[in-house]
This record gives C-alpha cells, sequence and structure tokens, in this order.
C-alpha cells in the first residue's frame, strides 16, 4: 500500500514539476530551481504568507530539501499570522493538523514522506491563514 501511495505521488510531483518549475523564480526572474539554497532565501523574502506558499510549491524537488523549503514558508506564515491576532483554538487546531501530518507521513520513511510531511504541514498553515485572510489567492 505504502509503495503505490509513493508511487502516485511520485508520479503526480514528476509530472507538475515541470508546469511548476516555471514559477520558480527570483525577483529579477532568474530560475532558482536548480540551487535550493537561494530558493530557500528568495522565500524567505516573500512579504505574505501567499507569495511564500506559491513559490514554495512551485519549487518542489518530491524530496527531503521540501521540507526546509515548506519550514521557511511556515515561518513567513507563521509571522504573519500571528499580527492577524488568531484565536486560540484556531491556534490549537493548526497545532493538531500539523502534528496529524507527522504522525501520518513521518512513519512512511524515505526522502518522499519527508517532502509529503513538509507540504501537508504547509497546507494546514494555509487553510488556518485563509481564515483570516481569505482575499489572498492561493
Amino acid at each position: 500500500m505504502n509503495s503505490i501511495k509513493a508511487f502516485i505521488v511520485l508520479g503526480t510531483l514528476l509530472m507538475s514539476s515541470f508546469a511548476m518549475a516555471q514559477g520558480c523564480v527570483d525577483e529579477k526572474g532568474n530560475d532558482v530551481l536548480n540551487d535550493p539554497g537561494i530558493f530557500t532565501e528568495v522565500i524567505a523574502r516573500k512579504e505574505t504568507c501567499h507569495e511564500a506558499i506559491d513559490l514554495a510549491k512551485a519549487c518542489a524537488w518530491g524530496a527531503s530539501v521540501d521540507y526546509t523549503t515548506t519550514s521557511i514558508a511556515m515561518t513567513v506564515c507563521s509571522y504573519h499570522l500571528e499580527k492577524l491576532s488568531p484565536k486560540e483554538a484556531d491556534m490549537n487546531l493548526l497545532r493538531a493538523m500539523i502534528d496529524r501530518c507527522e504522525a501520518n507521513h513521518d512513519a512512511d520513511g524515505g526522502t518522499m514522506a519527508i517532502s509529503e510531511t513538509g507540504f501537508c504541514r504547509l497546507s494546514a498553515y494555509e487553510f488556518v491563514y485563509k481564515m483570516y485572510r481569505p482575499q489572498d489567492v492561493f
């Protein structure tokens, strides 16, 4: 079962990576997909949560480096979410969703599972952030 799931996810990421690679650019339009060190810096400089999420998705490798890029995007989102004064219940929901992501995906092991965990966690941030900023288009 796990190998089928990994095959489906890998196939999806491979097919979508060609389409998404066009969006993995810095402020000047330079392609940064092949340099994780640069695109993590570019993600960290994004001014909104949705910009950070969009770039993290566009620069997805389908490997363990995605955990780093999604963590940086989550840091950007966390900063902006904190400024919106979220309710304690919503932050508890966010933590529960992140815990669930880590429990479900980390158990699979391997670089794809690490990537899945990162994007699952990022999706949790996206969900909660949208409750406060529904006008932001992801």
